[in-house]
């Protein structure tokens, strides 16, 4: 059996990527990790507010667009590990298993509610099935899980709809100090369980930013029967996208894009995708505006639509957007520009699983009650403020770090755990 990846193998720009990916995805987790689910409440319908245009800036530019590259780039990494091996299977799923350790200990003992190291593992043992797929049918996974998903989100509104029908009306009749018939007593206990996970109320949210600023149990007993609902009842729903972006991945990679392809056409996939995408990301939160300023919007929009075909705008835009971004980033490291920064950002994509797990505990420290119990005391703009903070304390770390060992502490662990021997860290060419 081979050895791990030796340094000189590495494919340079695809660390910049996932670098870019690691520190940007943080920009959307952050407000996880510090307010609560109605944090923009206040401002969400208020151009004049400073707020407003941070977020929907970071809406248009990095919403679902992070997220969407590092699962591309992790479709691209599971193609490119089957090549270097020469029976890399077993190899391969001991990896998996090792990653969802990590995630799990990302989930259950970190508190990080939004983990998805536990995801990209299973996701990653399915996806390696297709491996050897004409990148063609690779790539027809996107749409086909866009429509899928649209389908998908169509049925729960609808069923949302249904409920929340029925709730109004057991509520009338509650008021009323008469009987409840079978499915209004349901339908009441179905909109409450809804308000508990997918649907927060204000009174829920008060509980919840209650939980998150009280003790590591307390917090914990939030997160954890929320993360293990979404890992079990939700699984199906929350493995599809990474499941097609993983494929896609793996067919840009066979396509060359991600390696080979020539500067002038990823300049041209650059162009057409700003054409697409940018509109469509813009015509996208301009529509959340207008319908979805606050929680009442969100229930108003259930009870008398049910259906959001401006998902499947939000998945042209996303995609349109991450290519636009990929090829950006090449196009201006092949013309041999910014080079210290794509320095820095290959060292933080060298340290991806450190660097990503490092989020979970430093964002854990400063916001949690178990920690500095910043959670919820922060406005929104101080937040995004806050986050280049962590970007400069992980560049700097990964560049001190690499100087003195040849991957990161993390990667170590998870290298020695898969080949069963205690990998070589320390730099012998200092």
């Amino acid at each position: 059996m081979k050895n791990p990846v030796a340094e000189k193998e590495r494919w340079v720009a695809l660390d910049i990527l996932r670098g870019a990916a690691v520190l940007g995805i943080l920009l959307m987790n952050i407000r996880e990790f510090s307010l609560p689910a109605n944090f923009s409440e206040a401002w969400r319908g208020d151009p004049d507010n400073a707020n407003f245009w941070i977020y929907n800036l970071i809406h248009v530019l990095f919403e679902g667009k992070m997220r969407a590259m590092f699962s591309l780039l992790f479709g691209a990494g599971i193609l490119l590990f089957s090549f270097q091996k020469e029976d890399p299977t077993p190899l391969f799923y001991k990896r998996m298993l090792v990653l969802l350790i990590f995630g799990l200990m990302d989930t259950y003992l970190f508190l990080w509610i939004g983990d998805i190291l536990f995801y990209y593992s299973i996701c990653g043992m399915i996806v390696y099935l297709f491996r050897k797929m004409k990148p063609i049918y690779l790539s027809l996974a996107v749409p086909i899980v866009a429509i899928l998903g649209f389908i998908g989100n169509s049925i729960f509104l609808l069923n949302a709809k249904q409920t929340r029908l029925l709730f109004n009306e057991a509520m009338a009749v509650q008021a009323e100090g008469k009987a409840l018939r079978k499915d209004q007593v349901k339908s009441i206990e179905e909109w409450r369980n809804l308000e508990k996970t997918l649907l927060q109320n204000n009174e829920e949210i008060k509980k919840i930013t209650a939980q998150y600023k009280g003790t590591y149990r307390e917090t914990a007993n939030y997160v954890w029967p929320q993360s293990f609902l979404y890992q079990t009842t939700y699984l199906p729903m929350s493995i599809a996208d990474p499941i097609a972006l993983m494929l896609l991945g793996m067919a840009l990679l066979k396509w060359g894009y991600l390696t080979t392809m020539s500067s002038k056409k990823h300049k041209r996939i650059l162009k057409f995708a700003l054409i697409i995408g940018l509109p469509l990301a813009i015509w996208n939160t301009w529509y959340q505006y207008k319908n979805f300023p606050n929680y009442d919007s969100i229930i108003l929009y259930i009870e008398t639509k049910g259906i959001n075909w401006m998902i499947l705008v939000y998945e042209i835009q996303r995609i349109a957007l991450v290519l636009a971004i990929i090829s950006a980033i090449i196009i201006i490291y092949r013309a041999g520009i910014l080079q210290l920064t794509f320095r820095m950002l290959s060292n933080v994509g060298r340290l991806a699983l450190t660097n990503y797990l490092s989020q979970s505990i430093i964002c854990g420290f400063v916001f949690y009650g178990c920690g500095l119990n910043f959670y919820a005391e922060w406005d929104y703009k101080e937040i995004i403020l806050f986050v280049p903070l962590v970007w400069l304390f992980q560049i700097i770390f990964s560049h001190y770090w690499l100087k003195h060992y040849t991957m990161g502490p993390l990667e170590w662990v998870w290298r020695s755990l898969i080949y069963g021997k205690m990998e070589t860290i320390k730099r012998k060419d200092r």
